[in-house]
């Protein structure tokens, strides 16, 4: 489970292992692009949380063949 050190009482060998990715999005545009789709539109929506502010959570990307 990802973040499992968080969890209350969890032992680490208990749970299954996760491992975590954090693409860019940058390399997550690009790979759409480099697969041929063409990207027609991308919208990031703000992240609410107070310790960070400008950085997006949320993102829509629109793309066509």
């Amino acid at each position: 489970m990802a973040y499992s050190k968080h969890l209350p009482g969890a032992g680490g060998d208990e749970l299954e292992k996760v491992y975590l990715r954090k693409w860019t999005l940058g390399e997550v545009v690009t790979a759409f692009a480099e697969a041929g789709l063409c990207v027609l539109r991308l919208d990031e929506s703000p992240n609410m949380k107070i310790s960070e502010i400008g950085i997006p959570k949320l993102f829509t990307l629109v793309c066509e063949k």
